[in-house]
């Protein structure tokens, strides 16, 4: 084991380099000593081989820490600008990418800001610009607007802008309120600017014949990596059948297409000095191309230090140039290595070399021939019966290799399991290359002629369409996939966090229900998450009133569960959210209910009443809000909404008497929270606001809690407590805060 292990770092010199680079950087990062020990026994083991060896190790490792810790610092003085309005003169540095149709976010490197701002210049902002606005990148222009760090996630499984752009190696974000364009475009995006017009280019020139197709979806995924709109069905085809990395440019696209043009050159009798350097060219080309994506790259830095060994005369190692194009990447951007791109990519590889020999030998019955029989006396078809085999033996074993290393990550980060990822990797790769193959002729003689072009897309298109019914007929195997989905099973009540006064609450009762789901971006940006990688079951809506930021999310759910029927709120034509929440519920065949003083029987151990209505007569939104009472099992849970004084009139003068063990309440637009005696009077234990600034001021809003303190009521702002989940459990209500 020694021997070997000497033996194995003596043959890749560029292994210890490469773990104590990746060591330091992570102990800079998060702190654990562990990384620190690891890398000083690296370090410490270099000095046992030679003496270029242990000097590139110290050297790698110290510009690691110093890299990563110089960033880290950085970002932390940048912070200290939160709130902070700031003007800035700078460069787009990437493409405009759409956010949900209400802004547009780029990259933007800072050249000068304001005095008081010299900390922002040579660092880079994320900057939203209004929708409208034509950006290219390289273009330089004067900004402003209030830079702010983003908020912590309050909600379940919503995305962590805050991590997210930390990897970006940023840590402001800003909304441009004022921007003025400057005539000039940086020279130095030279490239940038080019790769973004061929693009636009290659984009044309696939889909002339096919335009605004599934097929033309899928071509321009796999040849360009842009994520297919408007198909979730088919993403999720190829997300539970394991081969979802087809969609990003990723080193197996790379790696076809040099094998594609090494094949094409070297039939046409191209010498190695030619062929080569063609094939390096084209692999970098693609991948600057199809936008430099970390993968893409370092499958074109491995592909360029294999083939130039070979033209030196010099036997290639894959291991030296995997560990090669790691440490080029780390040390050109130290937050690489926390990736979950680069860390897949890197863990298939190496798993590749590690278990390759291992599964060659669990998949040799595929090549398995009567031991008694000579070669030499085969037949020509079982020759070609043995060199398929081989062949499929080959893919196999890769295969499986290949979701060895990448199983446990994707567990991790999206909690799904693709066993049939290695059965189904076979076909596909096939008809990826012929994809990949022919997208490439499409190119070539599309420009030449627009009608072959054309009809070489339609072949292609047939191609895409078999490609994602491969992964359709696969993924619906049993036991293609497994998903984790906590909330498929149980029974919870889950109250979302919704700035700005918008509501949501989940209630996986029956087929689950929907009460609210704030507007069209903050669903996306809290409730979508939360439902969709958790598996929420959800079959019926409730719309507590008319307002936007409580019903529009509802339309959205209606387009993506399958919905029997709605609760309406008190009609308001006035509004668009509500008309346009009826035309998706008569679009999609889904039942309205009026709403009425009534009962429902929502499971055997649920009932949910609607309270009050509200007048049709009242002018605004919030006095026609409904108000529900869900009795779960023993226990009753009072959604007040956005009620407020013509409801606590109501409550007054009702003869009947009305407890609640948990009352959630909100903010009712023109008035105050609904007193506290009033309140008191529904017995509750627990009351949770959804949105903290119910009173005009702080002050007030102390009082109020104060107040509720004094009856002996805990009171739980969601704004400070993040999501509530309620769950029943042995006759008791347990309510848990998602922020701790």
């Amino acid at each position: 084991m020694k021997n070997w292990l000497f033996n194995a770092i003596q043959n890749q010199p560029l292994l210890l380099p490469t773990l104590a680079t990746s060591c330091v950087i992570a102990y800079a990062d998060l702190g654990y000593i562990l990384f620190l020990v690891i890398a000083a026994l690296t370090c410490l083991l270099s000095l046992r081989f030679s003496k270029l060896m242990s000097m590139l190790t110290y050297a790698c490792a110290i510009a690691g820490f110093a890299f990563h810790h110089a960033n880290l610092s950085k970002l932390d003085q940048q912070k200290s600008l939160d709130g902070q309005l700031v003007e800035l003169y700078g460069i787009v540095h990437t493409e405009p990418r759409p956010n949900r149709g209400f802004t547009q976010e780029v990259e933007f490197f800072i050249l000068q800001s304001s005095s008081n701002h010299t900390t922002l210049v040579g660092r880079k902002i994320l900057a939203h610009f209004p929708q409208e606005t034509t950006l290219k990148i390289g273009q330089k222009v004067w900004i402003q607007g209030k830079a702010h760090t983003p908020p912590e996630p309050m909600n379940p499984k919503m995305l962590d802008r805050a991590k997210l752009i930390h990897r970006m190696n940023i840590a402001l974000e800003l909304k441009v309120t004022k921007y003025e364009f400057d005539s000039q475009l940086s020279g130095q995006y030279f490239i940038h600017r080019w790769a973004e017009s061929s693009r636009v280019w290659i984009r044309h020139r696939l889909t002339v014949g096919i335009e605004n197709t599934e097929a033309s979806k899928i071509i321009l995924a796999m040849f360009l990596g842009e994520k297919p709109q408007d198909s979730s069905e088919m993403m999720n085809d190829f997300k539970h059948s394991g081969t979802i990395h087809v969609f990003a440019v990723s080193g197996l696209h790379v790696m076809m297409i040099g094998l594609l043009f090494t094949f094409v050159l070297r039939l046409c009798g191209c010498g190695a000095k030619v062929w080569i350097p063609l094939v390096i060219t084209i692999m970098i080309f693609y991948a600057i191309v199809t936008g430099m994506r970390p993968p893409a790259m370092r499958a074109a830095i491995m592909g360029t230090t294999v083939l130039i060994a070979m033209l030196i005369m010099r036997k290639p190692s894959l291991p030296n140039s995997l560990w090669l194009s790691a440490l080029i990447a780390m040390l050109w951007n130290t937050h690489s290595l926390f990736l979950p791109g680069f860390q897949l990519s890197y863990a298939v590889l190496i798993m590749i070399v590690l278990t390759g020999t291992w599964w060659t030998k669990r998949w040799a019955w595929i090549t398995a021939t009567d031991p008694f029989m000579p070669r030499s006396l085969f037949s020509k078809k079982q020759r070609i019966s043995l060199s398929f085999r081989k062949k499929v033996a080959a893919t196999f074993s890769v295969s499986s290799s290949a979701w060895t290393g990448s199983s446990f990550l994707i567990w991790i980060y999206f909690g799904l399991i693709t066993p049939i990822a290695i059965l189904a990797s076979l076909p596909l790769m096939l008809t990826v290359f012929c994809l990949l193959a022919t997208c490439c002729l499409s190119l070539t003689i599309g420009s030449i002629s627009d009608s072959v072009g054309s009809r070489i897309n339609q072949l292609n298109a047939w191609n895409a369409t078999a490609t994602h019914s491969i992964s359709k007929f696969f993924a619906s195997l049993p036991g293609s996939h497994y998903q984790h989905k906590p909330w498929a099973d149980g029974e919870r009540i889950v109250i979302y966090s919704i700035p700005e006064g918008g509501s949501a609450c989940y209630i996986s009762l029956g087929g689950g229900l929907m009460l609210d789901a704030a507007n069209q971006d903050e669903f996306y940006s809290n409730v979508w998450p939360s439902l969709s990688r958790n598996g929420a079951k959800l079959d019926s809506l409730i719309a507590s009133h008319a307002d936007a930021n409580h019903i529009q999310g509802l339309s959205e759910c209606i387009k993506r569960f399958p919905i029997q029927q709605l609760i309406l709120p008190q009609s308001n034509d006035k509004s668009s959210a509500y008309t346009s929440l009826l035309d998706s519920a008569r679009t999609n065949g889904v039942s309205m209910i009026e709403p009425q003083e009534k009962i429902y029987q929502i499971s055997h151990e649920a009932t949910l009443e609607i309270l009050y209505t509200g007048s049709p007569d009242y002018p605004l939104a919030d006095d026609r809000t409904n108000v529900f009472l869900l009795t779960w099992k023993d226990k009753k849970i009072l959604f007040l909404n956005d009620s407020g004084f013509h409801f606590e009139q109501w409550l007054n003068k009702n003869d009947r008497q009305i407890n609640a063990d948990v009352i959630v309440l909100g903010k009712h637009s023109q008035e105050t929270s609904i007193n506290v005696n009033s309140l008191s009077k529904l017995k509750p234990h627990t009351v949770i606001a959804s949105n903290s600034n119910f009173e005009e001021s702080q002050n007030r809003t102390k009082q109020w809690q104060a107040q509720l303190t004094e009856k002996g009521i805990i009171l739980l702002l969601l704004d400070a407590t993040g999501a509530v989940t309620i769950t029943h459990s042995t006759d008791v209500l347990k309510l848990e805060t998602f922020a701790k």
